[in-house]
């Protein structure tokens, strides 16, 4: 299969990828970045054999020294399964990011990791969960934990450091 990944995918597509997406996010929509007005930003995505199969929406903070970092907000949104879109998508992203003199990309996806309401937490994780965080950590990343232990959808802290040295 042949992927291309692009960085300006047009608000229309985007937004609905994102919207039919089982983790979609209004972080992750086109219009988020309207909001984040205060920072750069792409719309990226990915496209198979001319189908759209991963986006995210990259918020970009201009660092001191000409630096800055890339920050998806619950994205991206793909198929996190798939081993070799994850990689495909995070290798491109991190080539955009050498040529930005990018010091990190920090990503956090809303990944379905329990059912439980916050008063009975407990540690049981969909099996689901590790193999998702097994294919980040491929891509040279580094889980932190999760935002919110006691919700459905967590939001796994993630991110990539050393990207252009």
């Amino acid at each position: 299969m042949s992927y291309l990944f692009f960085k300006n995918i047009n608000q229309e597509e985007f937004d609905e990828f994102v919207k039919n997406r089982e983790y979609c996010n209004l972080l992750q929509s086109y219009n988020w970045a309207k909001v984040k007005s205060n920072l750069d930003h792409m719309y990226t995505g990915v496209y198979r054999d001319n189908v759209l199969v991963a986006t995210g929406l990259v918020l970009i903070k201009r660092l001191p020294l000409s630096f800055c970092m890339y920050y998806l907000p619950r994205g991206p949104i793909m198929d996190y399964k798939d081993k070799e879109l994850v990689q495909y998508y995070f290798d491109q992203l991190k080539k955009l990011a050498q040529k930005d003199h990018c010091i990190f990309i920090k990503f956090d996806p809303a990944i379905h990791v329990n059912d439980y309401d916050s008063k009975s937490y407990n540690t049981n994780r969909y099996k689901e969960t590790e193999l998702y965080l097994d294919t980040f950590k491929s891509c040279n990343a580094i889980h932190h934990g999760y935002y919110d232990e006691y919700c459905r959808y967590s939001a796994a802290k993630i991110s990539i450091k050393r990207i252009f040295i």
